[in-house]
């Protein structure tokens, strides 16, 4: 596996998922990001 390389920001704010997005990405940096977005949005699944 190579190292990971792109950057993201993912913060909740109330009801909204806010996500910043740079640099050049790699497979294993969409892993990283994929398990990261799925532990900041898990609270919303099931809500309205």
């Amino acid at each position: 596996m190579f190292k990971v390389h792109g950057d993201w920001k993912i913060e909740v704010c109330g009801h909204v998922v806010v996500q910043c997005f740079s640099d050049g990405w790699n497979e294993e940096a969409i892993i990283a990001y994929i398990k990261d977005f799925r532990t900041q949005a898990t609270p919303f699944i099931g809500k309205e």
